[in-house]
């Protein structure tokens, strides 16, 4: 198998264009974009709020929710007439990893019958049940 070799190729193309053969390369112009700030990713939220409609109607589980993305990642359902609150629990990694195949699976759902997809549904779902079975 014979390989061309290209060592000098890019000696002879800088020729090529010194001597005019080859057009000179245009200089291209980067502009910087501008990135609005807010304070908070509620605010954002509230501002930008991206809504999965088709042709207006809105299905049954978009009813009183408004789907928005944070300042990253995924598109979160959130109520409109609730406030959030972020946490972060720490669970052994034999646990995550049977959540993840349940999840995965759509073992759970919800009381109207939707499968639960998400860690935060879930957690939301198992701290409703132990705070309502007192």
């Amino acid at each position: 198998m014979d390989v061309p070799d290209i060592g000098n190729l890019l000696g002879q193309i800088s020729k090529k264009r010194d001597s005019g053969e080859l057009p000179k390369t245009e200089i291209q112009h980067v502009q910087p974009v501008k990135m609005e700030v807010h304070k908070n990713s509620q605010e954002l939220q509230r501002k930008n709020p991206i809504t999965l409609e088709s042709n207006g109607v809105k299905t049954q589980n978009q009813n009183n929710v408004e789907e928005s993305r944070g300042p990253g990642g995924r598109p979160m359902k959130l109520k409109a007439d609730v406030e959030y609150f972020k946490m972060s629990p720490r669970i052994p990694r034999e646990l995550k990893e049977e959540l993840d195949v349940a999840l995965a699976r759509r073992k759970f759902k919800t009381a109207e019958g939707l499968p639960i997809t998400t860690v935060d549904a879930i957690v939301e779902l198992a701290l409703t049940k132990l705070l309502t079975t007192e």
